[in-house]
């Protein structure tokens, strides 16, 4: 097998979907050698439209396999006085966080991406500037994010994507032992893990409390 990067990838010229699958396949197969080959300074536009584009492809995907759980749980509410209307909120609420994904992840990826840069600079570990930083994050989590295309088992797919693919970008493109990577991802781990629990668990919350008050 070739010692050589799969052509064309995404920041080069061609077929769309072809640098779409090729980079995808790129980072996720022999994502050391593709974190080696990646520009630290060619512009964070790019990879941040992959990321975009693979988000959407994973949200949509994850929207897929739940819908029928929620069809099993909330169908039986058809037969009360709620009548249709939960299962109609329920196709409304997953094609709005479907929709809402571009926004959401471009709020998460910069934020995470200077909390990243920041436990960097730490560790010592910011060789290449944030845009190193910034490039490695949206490619990791991109490709990672397709993870949602497994049925049931997906989200854990995107967080152990996610983890090794940062870890190894951050050493790659930076330049840095593979302690510093891990640790400066380790440090704001914690924080973000937090902050995107509460965005998913308190609208959920209110939702649910909706769903009850219908029914009731």
């Amino acid at each position: 097998m070739s010692d050589l990067p799969i052509k064309p990838l995404w920041e080069d010229q061609g077929p769309f979907f072809r640098r779409l699958y090729n980079t995808w396949k790129e980072s996720i197969f022999h994502p050391i050698r593709f974190f080696q080959n990646m520009p630290t300074d060619a512009g964070i536009g790019k990879p941040y439209l992959y990321f975009l584009i693979t988000g959407f492809i994973g949200a949509l995907a994850n929207a897929i396999w739940m819908a029928p759980i929620y069809l099993i749980m909330f169908i039986p509410l058809a037969f009360t006085k709620a009548g249709w209307l939960p299962l109609v909120v329920i196709v409304g609420f997953l094609v709005a966080m479907v929709l809402a994904t571009p926004i959401i992840s471009s709020v998460m990826i910069f934020i995470t991406a200077g909390l990243y840069h920041l436990s960097l600079m730490i560790f010592g570990g910011n060789k290449k500037g944030f845009e190193a930083t910034f490039r490695s994050l949206a490619y990791a989590n991109g490709s990672a994010s397709t993870g949602n295309l497994i049925p049931l088992f997906g989200n854990w797919a995107v967080f152990a994507g996610t983890i090794i693919l940062t870890i190894i970008g951050f050493k790659e493109s930076h330049q840095i032992p593979t302690g510093k990577a891990v640790l400066a991802y380790l440090v704001p781990l914690f924080l973000c893990t937090c902050i995107f629990t509460m965005a998913i668990i308190i609208p959920m919350l209110i939702f649910m409390s909706c769903m009850m008050a219908l029914v009731h």
